[in-house]
């Protein structure tokens, strides 16, 4: 049994189809790494804190985050924050000066992956 046949989420199991396939199609390494990522063990994914993003993107970029934003920390960067899961406060801190968006929809908006950062 590979590691995505494991996996019980069926919103997990999408994303990470979805990232494999925008890798395969656009020859995208970040998406297949992010895809792999997503497969780990639930113990194994990463989860950053805002203050992390805040502290390692500049303005204007766009990150990644394979696994969850947690809120502590705040924001003052226009970043654009791409993940699987955030916390409440996470999504509250980030779209007060930047947008929080899911991996989903990040991997619709930039299937080249062009310009995308890996955090966590």
């Amino acid at each position: 049994m590979t590691d995505l046949e494991q996996k019980t989420n069926p919103v997990l199991k999408e994303a990470i189809r979805k990232c494999e396939e925008a890798g395969r199609r656009n020859d995208a390494k970040i998406w297949d790494i992010v895809a792999e990522e997503l497969e780990k063990a639930n113990r194994k994914v990463r989860e950053v804190n805002v203050s992390t993003i805040e502290r390692e993107a500049d303005d204007g970029d766009t990150v990644v985050v394979p696994g969850k934003v947690m809120g502590s920390g705040h924001m003052t960067e226009d970043i654009t924050v791409g993940a699987f899961k955030f916390t409440d406060g996470a999504l509250e801190t980030i779209n007060e000066s930047g947008e929080a968006v899911y991996l989903e929809e990040l991997v619709d908006e930039n299937p080249d992956g062009e310009g995308v950062i890996l955090l966590g």
